[in-house]
C-alpha cells in the first residue's frame, strides 16, 4: 500500500512538473534527451509518462537538489567562514539529482518485473487447470485475465483485448509479453505459441515450465537472502563506522594524526557522500533480481 502510495505521488510529481516547466516556456527534452532505452523502461514503469514528462521530472529533481544543497552551502560559507568554492558543489549535486530520478523510475520497472515474476506462479497453476478441464488457450488468457493475478492478469487482459480487435492471438500475445522484459512470461507466451502451432498438450508444456520456475525460485531467494547480508554490512559501514570516522578526524585528527580534516570536507561527505552512497546500495537491492 504504502508503495502504490509513493507511484502515485511520482506519477503526479512528473505530471505537475511538465506543466510547470511548459508554463514558463521551457521544453525538457531539449535539455535532457530522451533515446529508446529510456522509452522501454518508461513503458516498464508503468506511470503512463511521455517524453515530456519524463525529462521534466529529471531536470525538476536536478533543480531541486541544486537549490537545495547551494542554500546549504551559502548558509555555511557565512556563518562558518567556509570556502565560498563550495558553492559550487551544486553543479554535481545537480547532475547527482537526474542520476537519482532515473534510477528511481528504473528501480519502479525493475519492481514491475519482479512482481510479474511473483505473480506468475499463481497463475499458471490457474492456467493449468483451466487447459486440464479443456479450455482452449483464448479461453483460458480471458479467465486469467479476471483471476486477480496482478500484472498477469493487466497482461491478459491487454492480450484479450488484442484479439477482440482483430490481432492474431500468436502476435498479440508475444508483443504483449516481449514487452515486460520478463524472462518467465517471455518463456511461457514463446513455449504456448509453439506448443499452439504445433498440437503440442499445452498443459505438459505448462507443467514443464511451472517445475523450472519454481526450481528457480529456491536458487534465487537463496542469492537474495546472500545478497542482503552483505549490503547491510555495507550500510553499517557507510551510516556508522565511516562518519564517526570523519567526526574523529575531525574533532581529534589533529592530535593523534598531526593534521584536522577540514570542515568542507565533512560537509561535503555528509550532506552528499554518504547519503548518495547509501541511496546507491539501496537502489542495488531494488534491482537485484532475486525473488
Amino acid at each position: 500500500m504504502r508503495e502504490e502510495k509513493i507511484d502515485m505521488e511520482i506519477l503526479r510529481f512528473g505530471f505537475d512538473a511538465e506543466k510547470l516547466f511548459r508554463l514558463i516556456k521551457i521544453n525538457p527534452t531539449r535539455v535532457i534527451k530522451i533515446d529508446s532505452g529510456d522509452r522501454v523502461i518508461l513503458k516498464n514503469a508503468r506511470l503512463g509518462w511521455n517524453d515530456a514528462q519524463y525529462a521534466a521530472f529529471q531536470l525538476f529533481a536536478a533543480i531541486s537538489f541544486a537549490l537545495i544543497i547551494g542554500a546549504v552551502c551559502a548558509f555555511a560559507i557565512i556563518l562558518l567562514n567556509l570556502n565560498p568554492l563550495l558553492v559550487f558543489l551544486v553543479i554535481p549535486i545537480s547532475l547527482l539529482g537526474i542520476i537519482m530520478a532515473r534510477l528511481q523510475i528504473s528501480a519502479m520497472a525493475n519492481a514491475n518485473k519482479n512482481a510479474i515474476s511473483l505473480d506468475i506462479r499463481d497463475a499458471m497453476q490457474h492456467m493449468l487447470i483451466k487447459l486440464e478441464s479443456g479450455a482452449n488457450l483464448l479461453t483460458t488468457l480471458a479467465e486469467i485475465a479476471i483471476g486477480g493475478h496482478g500484472q498477469i492478469s493487466e497482461i491478459c487482459a491487454e492480450v484479450v483485448a488484442l484479439v477482440k480487435e482483430g490481432e492474431n492471438l500468436d502476435i498479440a500475445l508475444r508483443e504483449t509479453c516481449l514487452a515486460t522484459d520478463s524472462k518467465w512470461l517471455n518463456q511461457l507466451s514463446a513455449s504456448l505459441i509453439r506448443a499452439e502451432s504445433t498440437g503440442t498438450d499445452l498443459s505438459l508444456v505448462l507443467n514443464q515450465i511451472l517445475f523450472d520456475l519454481e526450481s528457480s525460485m529456491k536458487h534465487e531467494i537463496a542469492d537474495y537472502a546472500n545478497e542482503c547480508t552483505k549490503l547491510s554490512t555495507i550500510v553499517i559501514v557507510l551510516t556508522g563506522v565511516l562518519p564517526g570516522m570523519l567526526v574523529f578526524a575531525l574533532i581529534e585528527g589533529g592530535f593523534i594524526f598531526g593534521f584536522s580534516a577540514p570542515v568542507e570536507l565533512f560537509l561535503i561527505a555528509y550532506l552528499i557522500v554518504f547519503p548518495f552512497a547509501k541511496y546507491l546500495v539501496q537502489m542495488k537491492l531494488a534491482f537485484y533480481s532475486g525473488v
